[in-house]
């Protein structure tokens, strides 16, 4: 079969063109830190695994068969950690899932939008009128304007900042 030099680059470009359409890109991609892994977070990072547009890429919870338990679901080699705040300095985490007894949502929130990541924790964002308020400040003062919290409407988590439409609370 004789095969022009065209014809040939022509293909080419069609084989390349279906092989990347196959290829996320860091955009389609979330990586998830998951905080806290016991009964609620497992619960979560199910419902997380099922979506192919994350990959969880660090655990932490103080109890080690709950993080082996949620390395071993994530098909992944997650980093292990036993302080979130250990966690939150990786840079290759850009959103984090809290699901940690409540009264550690509030402090652990605020930590993470300081160190600049997207956050997934459901209610109650926090368990005081004055935990409230410091959530509630301008998004500016808690590390940027793209970060806030998703409650439990399940919504997928999302890089783009809230509309102007969202209570100032949960808007953080």
């Amino acid at each position: 079969m004789d095969l022009s030099r065209r014809e040939f680059t022509r293909g080419a470009r069609l084989v390349a063109a279906l092989s990347y359409s196959r290829i996320l890109g860091a955009n389609d991609r979330v990586r998830v830190g998951y905080i806290g892994l016991g009964n609620r977070g497992d619960q979560v990072h199910d419902a997380f695994l099922e979506h192919g547009d994350q990959q969880t890429v660090a655990v932490c919870d103080l109890r080690e068969e709950y993080m082996d338990l949620a390395v071993k679901k994530s098909r992944a080699t997650p980093a292990k950690y036993k302080d979130y705040r250990r966690l939150l300095e990786q840079k290759d985490v850009d959103a984090v899932v809290i699901a940690t007894p409540d009264h550690w949502h509030a402090l652990m929130f605020i930590d993470a939008c300081r160190a600049g990541k997207d956050v997934y924790v459901e209610k109650p964002l926090s368990l005081t009128v004055v935990e409230g308020r410091k959530i509630s400040r301008r998004p500016s003062t808690l590390g940027g304007s793209r970060r806030w919290a998703l409650t439990a409407d399940r919504q997928p988590i999302s890089r783009r900042p809230p509309s102007s439409s969202v209570p100032a609370a949960s808007a953080v």
